[in-house]
């Protein structure tokens, strides 16, 4: 079983990182050929920055999930530096609790968000093939997957870290 979770974890992982590389190099060509094009044609592709927006959004909340899966986001840590081992432990795991909260919030108001948009049938206002629940869908997708992640740094924290890392083969971020 542990296995089976651990192939996931990694799948999920590469998709994000996936879908981060992939956004920023297709927003960064879509921009450069839109430059290029108002530079030499006096024309632009009228879709382009609007995509490059959507794009960004994905990228921001996948690369968001990257952050917390490897436990680098901004976060003031003055306070459990400072406090004994034993209570910054405490506030530490009081913190990813109510982020695994937060995270349950926005996954439910996303997917009611996400669902809502489908229904009406919503499209983008330049690209006419484009579903804008297509859009949506990565705020209750990134909710998930922050719920995942979160709980595993719980747990991490509860738990002696070093000896989950010693179980897992070294796999922990």
């Amino acid at each position: 079983m542990k296995q089976i979770l651990w192939k996931i974890n990694t799948l999920v992982t590469n998709m994000e990182k996936i879908i981060v590389g992939t956004g920023v190099l297709t927003a960064t060509f879509l921009i450069f050929y839109n430059v290029i094009l108002r530079q030499f044609s006096a024309r632009s592709l009228a879709w382009a920055e609007e995509l490059t927006r959507y794009i960004m959004i994905w990228v921001t909340f996948f690369g968001a999930n990257l952050c917390i899966q490897n436990n680098v986001h901004v976060k003031m840590d003055l306070l459990h530096i400072k406090l004994p081992a034993k209570a910054a432990k405490w506030i530490v795991s009081l913190t990813y609790v109510i982020c695994i909260i937060g995270c349950v919030f926005l996954a439910l108001t996303g997917y009611t968000l996400t669902l809502q948009i489908a229904r009406l049938g919503q499209i983008s206002s330049s690209m006419p093939w484009l579903k804008m629940w297509l859009v949506n869908i990565c705020i209750p997708i990134f909710a998930v997957i922050g719920m995942k992640d979160y709980t595993w740094l719980l747990v991490l924290n509860i738990l002696d870290r070093e000896k989950i890392i010693k179980e897992t083969g070294g796999k922990v971020s």
